[in-house]
């Protein structure tokens, strides 16, 4: 079947369940929880995204908001000042929304390539390839290919190329949803679960290590 088909079946068992992977949603809110998921945990950032996105449904709706009162509810995650200034540079640079190009999205206070791709893939629902670590792991260990860490990882033409050949036509968001969940449950940084792996057949790393 090859690794996408493999990795989709896989994904349709074992998918993690976030307010912020349903179908309705808005690239604002997409968006937001991109911002608050950034060096934290998934599952600290679900309570403070629900709060957030009831409190403030709206990028409008944060350019009104206190600044003090955004950092008191991002004070869980950590960074709550610079993530408060950044959502309200946001707020007031873009009266009418959010930008929906990549490039614009670049150009955001603390959005990196990663919160770019997110939101375009997720929020606006166009074919984007995602890159993070988890990713970056994955596919060197599947092919046997170093691929670099940080920002040389985003830069890494080779890597966005496998990607986006990987991606498939209509269901590219879960592919890289299932991507994300992959390297949290089985392709883990450390020690990573090879024998539940449906890759390990054409794995390089599992190969290597095998012999």
């Amino acid at each position: 079947m090859g690794f996408p088909a493999d990795l989709i079946k896989w994904y349709g068992e074992h998918r993690r369940s976030f307010p912020w992977r349903e179908n309705s949603l808005t690239p604002y809110q997409v968006f937001v929880a991109e911002m608050l998921l950034r060096k934290t945990t998934a599952e600290a950032a679900e309570p403070v995204y629900k709060d957030f996105i009831k409190q403030y449904p709206e990028l409008s709706s944060l350019r009104e908001a206190d600044i003090e009162e955004i950092a008191e509810l991002l004070q869980p995650l950590g960074l709550h000042n610079k993530r408060a200034k950044a959502f309200k540079d946001i707020a007031e640079q873009y009266p009418r929304g959010l930008p929906d190009t990549r490039g614009e999205l670049l150009e955001l206070p603390h959005v990196g390539p990663y919160i770019a791709d997110a939101t375009i893939c997720f929020g606006y629902g166009r074919e984007q390839a995602i890159i993070d670590a988890n990713v970056a792991r994955i596919y060197s260990r599947l092919l046997g290919r170093d691929f670099g860490t940080g920002h040389q990882m985003y830069r890494n033409q080779e890597l966005r190329e496998l990607i986006e050949a990987d991606l498939p036509e209509t269901e590219f968001k879960d592919f890289s949803w299932a991507l994300l969940d992959f390297g949290a449950k089985i392709c883990t940084a450390r020690s990573p679960n090879c024998e539940q792996c449906f890759a390990s057949d054409y794995c390089e790393y599992y190969q290597t290590a095998s012999e």
